[in-house]
């Protein structure tokens, strides 16, 4: 509802129960599910509880971040 409702205040710890809820909704419902790719850049910082809960690979945002600056990094610090 926060981000629906454009509202300007929020309770973290609400949000990451929310999170984790449709979490297991997910899991009950298609236990099939092999991967699961947060894609909303304001559910990365609840991956870690996501994970507690489902437990298959996780991606997010944030993953993919230090994915390419890891590359990025070997690419410029690597003896060409």
């Amino acid at each position: 509802r926060v981000y629906f409702e454009n509202r300007d205040r929020f309770d973290p710890r609400q949000m990451e129960a929310d999170v984790v809820a449709a979490a297991r909704r997910l899991a009950a419902r298609a236990p099939e599910v092999k991967a699961v790719v947060l894609e909303c850049t304001n559910m990365a910082p609840f991956a870690a509880a996501v994970q507690r809960v489902l437990p298959v690979p996780l991606y997010d945002i944030q993953g993919l971040a230090d994915f390419a600056a890891l590359a990025t990094h070997r690419y410029l610090y690597s003896e060409r």
